[in-house]
C-alpha cells in the first residue's frame, strides 16, 4: 500500500470517529455528514484498484483457508 492509500485509510478512519463522536455529542447533522462521507468513501475505494487488491487478498485467505480444510 502505498502513501495516497494510506492517507485515503487514515481519512477514512478519522470519518468514522468523527461520526461516532458527533452522534454521542447528539449532533445528528454532522453525525449525518461524517457517516455519508465514511460510506461514501469506503464505495469509492471498493472501486479503486485498491479495492481490487482487497478482494484479491480476501479470495488467497479462501483458497488457502479450503486448503486447510482438506488437509485437515
Amino acid at each position: 500500500m502505498g502513501w495516497s492509500e494510506f492517507v485515503i485509510v487514515m481519512l477514512l478512519i478519522f470519518a468514522l470517529i468523527a461520526a461516532i463522536l458527533f452522534w454521542q455529542m447528539r449532533s445528528f447533522s454532522y453525525a449525518a455528514i461524517f457517516g455519508l462521507l465514511f460510506a461514501v468513501g469506503v464505495y469509492a475505494m471498493m472501486h479503486s484498484p485498491l479495492g481490487d487488491q482487497i478482494r484479491k487478498e480476501l479470495q488467497e485467505d479462501k483458497a488457502a483457508a479450503s486448503q486447510i480444510k482438506r488437509s485437515g
